[in-house]
């Protein structure tokens, strides 16, 4: 973030935005990304009346993108989105940055709407991106690197070791998902494959935590019996 007494409109979107990139750039999850940014940006908003819609659309926008959405960012956004002081706003931006900064409130509420919520306030991936950060991970190493089971499995892990420690639920999505692809690709005669089976044959589905919904709890604790059969064939 640049240090700046009086902000640009399209400056401060641009800034939010590359700040959030570059966390994203860290590998870190989307909802852990948006919290990051906005521990930077949260006194922005305080700076003045557009000061505070910029930063409001610009995490309306952001916070669209993961599966779900903090409750409490979307009270604060919506909110915040639908007490605009159109007279302030009208004295220091154009025309034309006006109607653009509308259409993106609109665009915003209309979506933020129908975001499925998280109360749970620790920043992590949700259940589907993680699955999908894990596939298109492993599809590009294997492209690129090496169809060596003990490799693959090595780097899987520690490209997602972070994440493994957070929670019990993360934990059982990546190594799910890394066996998955290995079983799909026939690469399972590794000694890390033994081992990652190991770890799945001992887990329990009263092991995962509440930040799992229960159709999610559900749709894992099925994918982990499914590999487990297709070890034992």
């Amino acid at each position: 973030m640049e240090e700046s007494l009086e902000w640009e409109y399209q400056e401060l979107f641009d800034e939010i935005n590359k700040d959030y990139l570059a966390y994203r750039a860290r590998n870190m999850s989307l909802s852990e990304c948006l919290a990051r940014t906005w521990d930077v940006y949260e006194n922005v908003e305080n700076m003045g009346e557009m000061e505070k819609i910029v930063v409001n659309v610009a995490f309306g926008e952001l916070s669209l993108l993961p599966a779900k959405i903090f409750i409490n960012l979307k009270k604060h956004t919506v909110e915040a989105l639908n007490q605009l002081n159109m007279f302030e706003l009208q004295q220091v931006l154009t025309t034309e940055q006006l109607t653009d900064l509308m259409r993106r409130r609109d665009h915003v509420l209309q979506n933020i709407e129908h975001k499925p919520v998280d109360a749970h306030p620790l920043v992590r991936w949700y259940y589907s991106e993680m699955k999908d950060e894990v596939i298109k991970f492993l599809n590009v190493f294997t492209q690129e690197t090496s169809h060596d089971g003990d490799i693959i499995i090595l780097a899987a892990q520690e490209r997602f070791q972070r994440d493994c420690k957070n929670t019990r639920g993360e934990n059982m999505n990546v190594q799910t998902t890394i066996a998955e692809f290995l079983i799909s690709k026939n690469i399972t005669n590794y000694e890390r494959f033994h081992l990652l089976k190991s770890e799945i044959q001992q887990f329990q589905p009263d092991q995962l935590n509440e930040q799992l919904s229960l159709d999610e709890k559900a749709e894992l604790t099925l994918r982990i019996k499914k590999v487990r059969n297709m070890y034992e064939k």
